[in-house]
């Protein structure tokens, strides 16, 4: 299956032309399946000969209107989170439903008279402030909080929803919890955790949904005639008619249940926070809210006609714009199911795309500040958007500015990150069979995709995935340094050398890469340098050369942007010494006190061995094995492709030598290391059956 790049304008169209037709944010599931199916069928297909542009405008013409004659259900929606302490009671009072507020409060009496965090910290709940000032964080003073699936109608609260269908905070996809200011971690049994914290979440009743039923299990507040709030609490769900007389009346739910399973819940608050049937747990089921609304025959009928309507124009467009190949759509639908099936086995909250970030860590700080800057977008603030939140990068930069890239798409939901991984095992795919060969690239790729064999060596889509759930850079970054050796490896096979734009996105992966991992800096810089030679040697086309140094210079804006706003000369962040467990200076020490013999106590070499010790693990020898192979494949004699990669993945574990030599900070290592000890064994099994053919004769 081969990328037409020569089309890539007129596929880039196609993409946008069905953007328009899903309707932007994609934030449901069948709207984000629609879009995974499509990408590989437009990019991979190639360009019919026919003019069709006439018919294919005619054809968007008759679906707008279709969908303006169509009526489509539009509920106003309003949420926030409940965090009732003596700080924020005064706020809550004046702001929600008396009956509302008294409901809350007196669930809240549980925590209150068992909790036992410091009030005085940061970490705790009791802490929260809603009208305390956080530049890290969104504002909290305001009693319905602000959501990222923009519309382009007005929003009078929260969002505009089509549809109520959700069982815990999770599944109703409230944005807010992703921010700073809620950042409760190292909480114990009795504490309000991220995961549970009380919510409400409010509609208010438009005309459309006269007929429908709204079925609830849990506690909601229903305004009367009187203006008033009943409280409805059903022990199981039940339904209740909408009727005209509820035309413009809110709905509050209330939810103090659990947002996670007792697994993950135990997993990061200690084995006995939840245990079955005592009275934690009980206070917890007996407040969990479940809403799903029911909607009319006739809302019913409009939403499967327009989703049709949707399905049958994407399908015309795409033939009358792409030959039609029955093997792209056959391996989209494959790759789709494929995807969505592996999404509910590593958590089945991605399926939905949306989950709740672990307090104190890095996946929390990105979503928060990108949350800040989606605002500042949106109030086209632009120059504090492009601040960042920091006006020196104590964090990497570019992950905030992707969460902002992501919530105009994909709205309050993770489904750009998510479509990361889904293209990543395609890039998998080219740079195996590259290297070798069809056959093995089919099986390596069903390796990674539905094993952890590999996950060892980072090279297992489960692991990919997990690190996007939890809000990490690593995957974003692996992903941009592989497509850029995917472009090298590409031109370097397939001579694509003229293709000016594929240069210009080799050096713009690569600054991507960096500025999501600074520690990639050598391994990028080394690819890039490498890339510069062969593209000298082989076109002598300078223009190609700029164009690769102008996708790499906007490294440059990572400097430029502290300095202009926080007057800095510091190139990439100011808290890259966090993770600096031995500095070259250590090394420098390491080599004077060898030389005066002071071998045994010597702190410089304990700190080297003990950094060594964590990086090639000698426990677990296999490691040692591969890397091992790198350095024969390099010495040996080998193609000048798997001799590069052996370079990068050595420039890789010099790093791990200097800072933080574990975990994801030491994927891209790894992965490169057994990509060459793949071939290594590719190589081997080849050289034994001819060496067996041979003497055979």
């Amino acid at each position: 299956m081969k990328l037409y790049y020569s089309n890539f304008f007129i596929k880039s169209l196609l993409l946008l032309i069905l953007l328009l037709i899903i309707n932007l944010p994609i934030s449901n599931l069948i709207s984000f399946c629609l879009f995974l199916f499509a990408i590989p069928v437009i990019y991979f297909s190639s360009i019919s000969k026919k003019n069709n542009y006439l018919y294919i405008f005619l054809l968007i013409l008759i679906y707008f209107f279709i969908e303006i004659i169509v009526p489509s259900t539009k509920i106003h929606e309003g949420h926030n989170l409940i965090i009732i302490s003596e700080n924020s009671k005064d706020f809550y009072k004046k702001n929600l439903p008396n009956e509302v507020y008294i409901f809350f409060e007196n669930q809240y009496l549980f925590y209150k008279n068992k909790s036992k965090c410091d009030s005085e910290k940061h970490r705790c709940w009791k802490k929260f402030k809603p009208t305390e000032k956080k530049n890290n964080s969104n504002p909290t003073n305001n009693i319905y909080s602000k959501s990222s699936d923009w519309s382009i109608s007005n929003i009078k609260y929260s969002r505009i929803v089509n549809n109520i269908d959700f069982n815990n905070i999770k599944s109703a996809k409230i944005g807010e919890i992703n921010n700073l200011s809620y950042n409760f971690f190292w909480l114990e049994k009795f504490d309000v955790v991220r995961e549970n914290i009380p919510f409400f979440v409010m509609y208010e009743i438009p005309r459309s949904l006269v007929k429908s039923s709204m079925c609830w299990k849990g506690n909601i507040f229903w305004e009367n005639i009187y203006n008033d709030y009943d409280h409805k609490f059903n022990k199981k769900l039940s339904c209740q008619i909408i009727s005209e007389n509820d035309i413009g009346k809110k709905i509050y739910g209330l939810g103090l249940g659990k947002g996670a399973d007792d697994e993950i819940l135990n997993y990061l608050y200690g084995d006995s926070f939840i245990i079955k049937n005592d009275n934690f747990d009980n206070f917890l089921s007996k407040n969990e809210l479940n809403i799903n609304l029911i909607k009319s025959n006739k809302l019913i009928f409009y939403e499967i006609f327009k989703l049709f309507v949707k399905i049958i124009f994407i399908f015309i467009i795409f033939i009358f714009c792409l030959k039609f190949n029955i093997k792209i759509y056959l391996l989209s639908i494959i790759h789709l199911l494929s995807f969505l099936f592996l999404l509910n086995f590593v958590n089945n909250d991605l399926i939905l795309g949306f989950d709740i970030f672990t307090g104190g860590n890095d996946g929390l700080v990105y979503s928060s500040y990108g949350n800040i800057m989606f605002t500042q977008l949106l109030n086209f603030n632009f120059y504090e958007f492009f601040r960042g939140v920091e006006s020196v990068f104590y964090f990497p930069s570019s992950l905030r500015y992707f969460w902002v890239i992501n919530k105009l798409f994909f709205g309050e939901t993770f489904y750009g990150f998510i479509f990361i991984a889904y293209i990543y095992i395609i890039v998998l795919f080219f740079i195996f069979n590259y290297l070798f060969g069809n056959k093995w690239a089919i099986f390596l790729c069903l390796l990674v995709y539905f094993s952890r064999a590999l996950e060892g060596y980072s090279l297992s889509l489960f692991n990919f995935l997990e690190h996007i759930n939890a809000g990490d850079a690593e995957p974003l970054a692996i992903f941009f340094f592989m497509t850029a050796l995917l472009i090298f490896i590409n031109f370097n096979k397939n001579n694509y050398i003229n293709k000016y734009y594929l240069n210009f996105l080799f050096g713009f992966f690569i600054f991507l890469s960096i500025s999501l991992r600074p520690n990639y800096f050598p391994t990028g810089f080394l690819l890039l340098f490498i890339f510069l030679i062969y593209n000298y040697f082989e076109s002598r086309n300078i223009k190609s050369l700029f164009l690769i140094c102008l996708g790499f210079s906007f490294i440059f804006l990572i400097p430029l942007h502290n300095f202009i706003y926080g007057n800095s000369y510091i190139f990439f962040s100011s808290g890259h010494h966090h993770n600096t467990h031995a500095p070259i200076s250590i090394y420098v020490n390491a080599l004077n006190d060898l030389i005066n013999f002071n071998i045994y106590n010597s702190n410089n070499i304990d700190r080297i061995l003990h950094q060594i010790m964590r990086w090639i693990k000698p426990d677990q020898i296999h490691y040692i094995i591969t890397f091992v192979i790198i350095i024969f494949s390099l010495l040996m004699k080998n193609n000048l492709l798997i001799k590069i990669i052996c370079l990068l993945a050595l420039s890789q574990h010099a790093v791990l030598l200097v800072f933080e030599p574990e975990g994801r900070y030491a994927y891209l290592a790894w992965i490169l290391t057994i990509i060459v000890f793949i071939n290594f064994i590719i190589s081997s099994t080849k050289f034994i059956t001819t060496y067996q053919k041979r003497l055979n004769k």
